[in-house]
């Protein structure tokens, strides 16, 4: 037999005014489907894509098709949710006022897949050179900063909506009040050194033999399109697959597969070709590639 007050915690029964789901142990659901379509429409509906392409606003959401829930078993919060969302997007490049308006479907946001696996395909009503670079700037870029927002979706899913949905125990009303008392003062005081050392001032020099290499390689593409990747933040990242930085202009600083390359641009001439001066992070500035 277990001792007074031990024992499996679906019997001890903790003094409740409200006598609800005791130590939160019964399984409760609540429907999340209408306030996730709320959401969808807070955080998407007039969210606007703009890059030196052009821009472009998702204009209205045409269907959200799903359902979600969050319930609570043992204390323990548990989410489903599936949607398929169809977004209508209006747009326009840069320096035209032609309107140029698709499509995007998101088929299989769910809590089977990580933020990364969503997919989002972009389609556009007319095609042609025009709007294909249109498409492009949303199906790279738009496609991150949408991902973005359903990641908002689903962390407001998890922490906002389930408000009150676990009860707080008596023990953890006691705790959490004892908590604002101020605590005594504890530790140990380390003595300050007094060393004058300036680690600025060090000078540290590693000697390295050095090679020349020059490389040749051929796209087969419009000279613009290439520009733009070697360029453009979202584009470099989703050509190398890795954190970038890109400070486009005469002097700004680059770098690529998070700081592993860095280095600026010396000669920069729009939609046509470009000089760059890259270094390896682990080298001085001074040696170049």
């Amino acid at each position: 037999m277990a001792k007074w007050g031990e024992g499996d915690p679906r019997w001890i029964v903790e003094e409740r005014p409200d006598a609800t789901n005791v130590n939160n142990w019964h399984w409760t659901e609540k429907n999340a489907s209408q306030w996730s379509k709320d959401r969808f429409q807070e955080l998407l509906h007039g969210f606007v894509i703009e890059n030196e392409i052009g821009k472009v606003v998702i204009d209205e959401i045409e269907k959200a098709e799903g359902e979600a829930s969050a319930n609570n078993r043992k204390a323990k919060l548990i989410f489903f949710y599936e949607w398929v969302l169809t977004l209508k997007w209006k747009g326009t490049l840069t320096g035209s006022t032609d309107g140029i308006e698709g499509t995007i479907i998101v088929p299989n946001l769910s809590d089977e897949n990580t933020i990364d696996e969503v997919v989002v395909d972009v389609t556009v009503t007319t095609n042609t050179a025009a709007t294909y670079s249109l498409k492009e700037m949303i199906r790279i870029r738009g496609a991150i900063k949408i991902k973005e927002q359903l990641a908002k979706y689903i962390k407001s899913l998890q922490e906002d909506f389930t408000q009150g949905m676990i009860l707080p125990k008596k023990e953890a009303m006691k705790n959490a009040s004892n908590a604002t008392k101020k605590p005594a003062e504890a530790g140990v005081k380390l003595p300050v050194s007094n060393s004058n050392l300036d680690v600025k001032k060090l000078s540290i020099t590693t000697k390295f033999d050095t090679k020349t290499y020059e490389y040749l390689e051929s796209f087969k593409c419009p000279p613009a399109e290439l520009y733009n990747v070697l360029t453009l933040p979202e584009l470099l990242r989703a050509f190398t697959n890795s954190p970038v930085e890109s400070n486009v202009k005469v002097g700004g600083k680059f770098s690529l597969f998070g700081g592993q390359i860095c280095g600026e641009f010396v000669e920069l001439v729009t939609s046509s070709n470009s000089t760059f001066s890259p270094s390896a992070a682990d080298h001085t500035k001074s040696i170049y590639y």
